[in-house]
């Protein structure tokens, strides 16, 4: 269960764009979808939503320039509508997606060095 959660973290994912204004404004939008989501009255999107407000914090905190987080949620990522947060969430789950393959392939990786040892 711990990889799991582990692996989720991971996934969370980076992609590549065009400037740092971009990274920051999706990082900003995901980790607002992972509120929302850490918010529902489904425990399995709630589980999701905190594992993913963890990971999303922790990329906002990693850029430099660091944004000014409070701004950006005022400016737009608080009020998503409902259609705008399906289509963040789709592309926060593709990125999700993508490194948890990442994740999987550096463990099975990992676990085939330990095994020739």
């Amino acid at each position: 269960m711990k990889f799991v959660a582990a692996a989720f973290l991971v996934a969370c994912g980076i992609w590549a764009t065009g400037a740092q204004a971009d990274d920051a404004s999706d990082a900003v939008k995901c980790l607002a979808v992972g509120l929302s989501m850490s918010s529902s009255d489904d425990p399995n999107d709630q589980t999701l939503g905190m594992l993913s407000t963890m990971y999303w914090m922790g990329r906002v905190d990693g850029l430099t320039p660091r944004p000014d987080l409070e701004k950006q949620m005022q400016a737009g990522a608080f009020d998503m509508k409902p259609e705008d947060q399906k289509v963040e969430a789709a592309r926060c789950q593709a990125a999700l997606t993508a490194r948890g393959e990442a994740l999987t392939l550096l463990g099975h990786e990992m676990q085939q060095r330990q095994n020739s040892n």
